[in-house]
């Protein structure tokens, strides 16, 4: 089959999985030559960058990459979790917050801002974000023993009761119930 922008980005994390970054470089290059408007592999570079120490270039990429493309979702949560590795926190919550404005089905970005929220003491928003995963999806484990977790340390033991039934009828078997939570 002839290389597509997919494959290449498939190819490329495969080649950070293994430790051959410049590989990985090459990989997506050609996958952003073959699909320029590819904005995973795009996201996928400007990781990598960042990872390396090219802070400065990552950045600019990334501002270019929200230039043209400023209602996507992916570009908006990319630049909250950059902003978080760089300590400006209280920006990376507007780019999280937009992120899921854009795409509120998403429950990977209103977990994350959950945590970003809950990291800059604000427990109230954080939990509400929780809280919001939960009516979307009643079986997320994850967002469940967090809004636990944050509940415990709030006090509010009386929710914390209703969490934990709740996650038993849906996983009696479940090993955080065994150790206790």
């Amino acid at each position: 089959q002839p290389p597509s922008g997919q494959s290449q980005l498939e190819l490329a994390k495969l080649f950070v999985n293994t430790g051959a970054i410049e590989k990985a470089f090459d990989a997506l290059d050609l996958a952003l030559k073959l699909e320029p408007n590819n904005i995973q592999a795009a996201v996928a570079q400007v990781q990598l960058l960042d990872q390396r120490g090219q802070t400065d270039r990552s950045r600019q990429q990334l501002a270019q990459l929200l230039e043209k493309h400023p209602q996507s979702a992916l570009l908006q949560y990319e630049l909250g979790k950059w902003l978080l590795r760089h300590q400006q926190n209280e920006y990376a919550l507007l780019a999280m917050a937009k992120a899921v404005e854009l795409e509120p089905e998403n429950t990977v970005y209103r977990y994350d801002l959950a945590v970003a929220l809950h990291d800059l003491h604000q427990l109230e928003p954080a939990q509400r974000q929780l809280e919001d995963i939960l009516q979307r999806q009643p079986a997320n484990r994850r967002a469940r023993t967090l809004l636990i977790r944050y509940w415990q340390e709030n006090g509010q033991l009386q929710k914390v009761q209703v969490l934990l039934a709740e996650l038993e009828q849906l996983n009696p078997d479940d090993p955080a119930l065994q150790q206790g939570l």
